[in-house]
């Protein structure tokens, strides 16, 4: 479900981003799917498509360039299935979009803790043309722990997901 309990200014202003940070996944949707096919099956599954993620390839692109669509046209104050959460390919595109490092801790039931670091890098592709594209490296454990007591230090607190964190 998406958020309810949230004014109006700031839902004109998340919807906003959000129409930016998926525009931007637009822009190059076509050359990031060619340096890494694997992902295109898999944001396709994530995202509920499961018969045209065995479609062609042109038909798996559309497939979940419909899908961004649909996400974009989505208020974020709209009640959601689950396929229309934030997947991984979006927190890359943010972190491309904001011209920043986004830090994400992720800790598990029993205790194990990761941070990924969502970034992004330029590329060449096949056809010698250089590419932007989005880029995930996780840390485990200790060096999360570290790595998260000098961002809490630096006064930057990471979003977490997974068990409550102390």
């Amino acid at each position: 479900m998406g958020l309810v309990n949230i004014s109006n200014e700031v839902a004109e202003g998340a919807n906003i981003l959000k129409k930016r940070v998926l525009n931007s996944m637009f822009a190059n949707i076509v050359e990031e799917m060619q340096l890494h096919p694997q992902e295109l099956t898999i944001e396709l599954n994530a995202s509920g498509y499961h018969q045209e993620a065995n479609g062609s390839y042109e038909e798996q692109i559309c497939a979940l360039v419909n899908h961004l669509v649909a996400q974009r046209d989505k208020s974020v104050k709209a009640k959601i299935p689950m396929h229309f959460w934030v997947r991984p390919a979006h927190t890359k595109t943010m972190a491309q979009f904001a011209r920043e490092t986004i830090y994400v801790l992720d800790v598990h039931e029993d205790g194990q803790a990761w941070i990924q670091a969502y970034a992004y890098n330029e590329v060449i592709d096949a056809k010698g043309k250089p590419v932007e594209i989005g880029t995930v490296c996780t840390a485990p454990t200790i060096q999360a722990k570290a790595l998260l007591h000098d961002l809490v230090e630096a006064g930057i607190t990471p979003p977490c997901h997974g068990a409550e964190v102390e």
